[in-house]
């Protein structure tokens, strides 16, 4: 869709803010403008985006309580924030919320 785009063929690309950067950051569009729309309501994954996680095993419980106390030290010292924006993200993107299933 980005070479269509590139070759104007259509107008808009709608992608996901990761795939967007990761994309545009490889493949130069002349008078490219990336916008985040608003949320809607009448979409739900704008109010409660989904979440990237690592799935692990039941039976591995304390894989999976290290993995949380990990991730907990990480958010509280500021780490996770820079490591996202180091690759580009807005800082938001470090804070996700609460867990949520689409």
């Amino acid at each position: 869709m980005y070479a269509d785009l590139s070759a104007g063929r259509i107008n808009v690309v709608v992608d996901t803010y990761p795939s967007a950067q990761s994309i545009l950051k490889k493949t130069q569009i002349s008078g490219m403008k990336f916008k985040v729309p608003p949320a809607e309501p009448a979409v739900v994954s704008t109010q409660k985006p989904g979440q990237t996680n690592l799935p692990v095993s039941k039976k591995y419980t304390v894989l999976a309580d290290a993995f949380k106390a990990d991730r907990a030290a990480m958010r509280s010292s500021g780490e996770h924030k820079k490591i996202v924006v180091s690759f580009g993200f807005q800082a938001a993107a470090a804070d996700p919320g609460e867990p949520n299933l689409l």
